[in-house]
């Protein structure tokens, strides 16, 4: 059973998730709504030596492109490479970047590592439109002041319940399970953050 990312050709039982082509869509669409429209942004990756990009976030890139291709986009997106376990370096080239394209204030990343830019963001005192994904303490902290605008979530407590269920139906019961099961693609502000895991 597989949670959070469909792996092709596995032959899997279930899977449970977001669509994640969808849910790229969907981000396309929120920081079009904070930007001019040629207005140039930036996709942040963390990358981790010898580690191939996942096909999770490819399909999240994916379709956050093609909603703004379909929106005649007209600004810029730069590609910034991160390293996962180097901080220090990180600062540096984010200083870099933002020293060479001051006029970049806008600017997704399509995993859970969003709080290390919003507290970098928030640290430089910089007023810069962030989204990210996954409701983890961090990320929350970030959403709540400020310095992420938006998280993209999928509520991971019943997506492992479901798995769950899932394997039980199959092993015990001998019941066919269904393939395929996207989850809420569901999006948090700070407005709305609090309220998120009330009644699961």
């Amino acid at each position: 059973v597989l949670i959070d990312a469909f792996i092709e050709n596995t032959n899997c039982v279930a899977y449970y998730g977001t669509n994640s082509y969808d849910s790229g869509y969907i981000a396309g669409r929120l920081l079009y709504e904070q930007i001019n429209p040629a207005e140039n942004i930036a996709i942040f990756r963390f990358i981790r030596k010898g580690e191939k990009q996942v096909t999770q976030v490819m399909k999240r890139e994916e379709g956050f492109r093609n909603y703004l291709a379909e929106k005649n986009y007209d600004g810029r997106i730069y590609s910034v490479q991160l390293h996962a376990d180097e901080p220090e370096k990180n600062i540096s080239i984010l200083n870099s970047f933002l020293e060479e394209h001051k006029e970049v204030n806008a600017g997704i990343i399509f995993n859970s590592r969003a709080h290390l830019l919003g507290k970098y963001f928030r640290d430089k005192g910089n007023k810069f439109r962030l989204i990210g994904y996954d409701v983890i303490d961090p990320n929350i902290t970030c959403l709540n002041d400020g310095s992420i605008s938006h998280l993209i979530a999928q509520r991971p407590e019943v997506q492992g319940f479901n798995c769950i269920r899932a394997l039980f139906r199959h092993l015990v019961l001998k019941e066919k399970v269904e393939q395929i099961n996207y989850m809420p693609i569901d999006i948090l502000m700070k407005e709305n953050i609090k309220y998120y895991n009330n009644y699961i």
